[in-house]
């Protein structure tokens, strides 16, 4: 058995060398199916590279993706023979294809879009390459092959990774706008390279500009879709005669610049039109708006639309569209209308409608009646612009409406929270002076009271002078040259440390007997040894603690804008005057508070804010500068609400606060554990002693 589990770990051994020496190796391609040979190791290189980049290791998959190139691509004369018997458009598609790939992986993002991202362009490469291995196998007599799929160097008989690959698509841009720029950017590079006498630089560059961006966009697709033959036409035989300009090798200036110029300004038109269609189409489809001003800026945008429309005499059909565009599917159907009759008045909203009314009568003729483009540039321009003035003059209102209500919310919780805290902490400390007048009532030693009073007031006025020197403290920080951010977050992590002590310790305090042994054990040794500084120090220590958490949970909540402070201020004097009328209510008319109840729910609220500090904590840092948060998570809200509750869209804080969360409920459940534990011993030793 020994010899047999020897062999078989001696096998893995070797199957592992293996795999890992195989990118080590000089590439030799199969006789008799060299481009397929040469195909199946381009597909290992970069399927290794995805991998690595899924590992984090960008540097080794940038690495992966330059040995395809340089080890198989060039050194088995791939490159050459696509140039040669396939076309140098296609090689330098490829060659694009591979600069592309490279960047792709030395993204550091992981996040699902990212990794579609990159494994699309990885797929893309492959199959660009084993349609021309295909090509040139089928010159050479060579089998058809296909793309190969491989993991830990071994290869499989599927896409180990097939939920991150997507169709193999061109260049995607923002607004055929962005492709133009792109191939302007290029033409930019040609015409230096031409000029330069560089002819096959020039002819190279001008081959990516029209198959990687004009044709693999889909920019040329949309132009003949869009516009007709004629005009797609006009496009290819600009882009053919600056061709035919670069490689005659001859320098004709003249030529060169009216032809660049008349290509490039025919492919501005179109794209600018092409964006305008999209943009119309959009509206109309039902596009749903985050905000008053992105309503407002399709408005204007649209109008523009309409008056360019009106100045080509609608030779695409967006004059019409575009105003009812505005007016239904934004202004009607965008909630504008009725939030600005709700917060401006019936009457402004009323006078938006009449203009569109009209302004929508002016690009829509009489029947038999054809409209007057000369005359009507100008009318439409003056209502447009009265109507887009009037409509950003309301959805700023609305903005600002809505940031106020937002602002009235947040500020709302942080006095809230405040109160919570002075209230909590407040509540704890008298729980724990009353129950030692209480003790010292009972055992006839009233005269101990008064020891008991001065160490609470000494712990009272201790802990804002523990306020005043943390505020130094921070603004001496701040003098030396240490960013606040910094020091708020540091604050605010030490405070959570403080909050996740505190709230377990209300936890395991939370049955009266618990609490009621804690209150004895403090004040029996004072009692016997009649010692008053004992009581007072007791007294003071039970005060100060719960002060000075109270200082230091404040202080992430003061750190923000003078509103929330104040808001702070007004939580803790509410809190103050509920904390006084619950001391007279407890001393004077013996009023009891359930212990459980209280310690169970302040301790919730204590584990809910150190979860908040969390997050804020982290945030303050990172605005410091000690860090960026850069991995964004969509679908988390982002206003002043849900930032008081230390909820940021970074995976940054979000993966501590949910760690946190789950270590504060497994504490909880087990402190619940312990505690019911302790009553069934209880209720057993009782049983026994009957």
């Amino acid at each position: 058995m020994k010899s047999i589990s020897r062999l078989i770990a001696l096998l893995l051994a070797l199957m592992l060398l293996t795999g890992a020496a195989w990118a080590d190796e000089a590439f030799k391609y199969t006789e008799g199916n060299r481009w397929g040979s040469s195909a199946d190791r381009i597909d290992l290189y970069l399927d290794t590279a995805f991998e690595q980049y899924l590992a984090g290791d960008n540097s080794a998959a940038f690495d992966s993706v330059n040995n395809a190139y340089f080890k198989v691509y060039e050194v088995t004369g791939f490159e050459r023979q696509t140039m040669t018997y396939v076309s140098g458009p296609r090689k330098n598609a490829v060659e694009l294809e591979f600069t592309t790939c490279k960047a792709a992986v030395k993204k550091t993002e992981l996040d699902e879009a990212t990794k579609s991202a990159v494994k699309g362009e990885l797929n893309k490469l492959k199959a660009m390459l084993r349609e021309d291995a295909n090509k040139l196998a089928l010159k050479d007599g060579e089998p058809q092959t296909v793309t190969t799929y491989w993991q830990n160097g071994v290869q499989l008989t599927y896409d180990p990774w097939s939920q991150y690959s997507g169709e193999n698509e061109g260049p995607r841009y923002a607004s055929w706008t962005e492709a133009y720029e792109t191939i302007e950017d290029l033409l930019t590079t040609v015409g230096k390279e031409y000029r330069g006498k560089t002819f096959g630089d020039a002819a190279e560059t001008l081959d990516n500009a029209y198959f990687t961006v004009y044709w693999d966009s889909g920019l040329a697709a949309g132009i003949y879709d869009a516009f007709g033959y004629d005009s797609w036409r006009y496009i290819e035989d600009n882009f053919t005669g600056l061709h035919d300009l670069i490689t005659a090798a001859k320098l004709q200036k003249t030529p060169y610049s009216n032809t660049e110029r008349k290509l490039l300004n025919g492919l501005k038109k179109r794209a600018q039109r092409l964006d305008d269609i999209a943009c119309v189409e959009n509206v109309e489809n039902g596009k749903s708006y985050t905000s008053w001003a992105d309503a407002a800026e399709d408005i204007s945008r649209l109008s523009e639309i309409a008056l360019s429309a009106a100045a080509s005499e609608d030779a695409d059909g967006l004059l019409s569209r575009s105003l009812n565009a505005a007016y239904k599917n934004v202004w009607l159907d965008g909630g504008v209308r009725e939030r600005a009759s709700a917060d401006a008045g019936e009457d402004r909203a009323a006078s938006v409608d009449a203009a569109f009314d009209a302004a929508i009568k002016l690009v829509t003729p009489s029947e038999g009646e054809s409209l007057d483009y000369g005359a009507l540039g100008q009318t439409l321009s003056q209502a447009l612009e009265g109507i887009n003035a009037e409509v950003s003059d309301l959805t700023g209102i609305l903005s600002r409406s809505d940031d106020a209500a937002q602002e009235k919310q947040a500020n709302w919780l942080t006095a809230l929270g405040s109160f919570g805290i002075i209230v909590r902490e407040g509540l704890e400390a008298i729980l724990v002076i009353a129950a030692i007048i209480a003790y010292l009532v009972k055992s006839d030693n009233a005269k101990a009271l008064k020891q008991v009073y001065l160490g609470a007031v000494l712990g009272i006025v201790a802990s804002f002078a523990a306020a005043a020197a943390l505020y130094f403290l921070k603004k001496a920080f701040t003098q030396a040259g240490m960013a606040q951010e910094i020091i708020e977050g540091v604050t605010a992590l030490i405070a959570v440390c403080v909050l996740f002590y505190v709230s377990n310790w209300m936890i395991s305090k939370s049955e009266a007997a618990a609490w009621t042994g804690y209150i004895n054990d403090k004040v029996r040794s004072g009692v016997e040894k009649r010692s008053a500084f004992t009581l007072a120090f007791t007294a003071f220590l039970s005060v100060f603690r719960e002060g000075a958490e109270v200082v230091l949970f404040y202080q992430p909540m003061m750190s923000g804008e003078e509103g929330s402070v104040g808001m702070v201020l007004a939580g803790f004097g509410v809190g103050c005057v509920v904390l006084v009328g619950v001391y007279l209510a407890i001393t004077k008319l013996s009023i009891k508070l359930p212990i459980k109840l209280f310690f169970t729910a302040t301790s919730i609220l204590m584990a809910v804010m150190c979860v908040a500090f969390l997050g804020s904590g982290i945030k303050e840092l990172s605005e410091g500068g000690l860090f960026e948060c850069t991995l964004r998570v969509t679908g988390v809200p982002e206003n002043d609400v849900v930032q008081v509750l230390g909820i940021y869209p970074y995976l940054e804080t979000l993966v501590p606060q949910l760690i946190l969360s789950v270590i504060l409920l497994v504490t909880f459940m087990m402190a619940h554990y312990r505690q019911k534990l302790a009553v069934l011993k209880k209720q057993a030793a009782s049983g026994a002693a009957e």
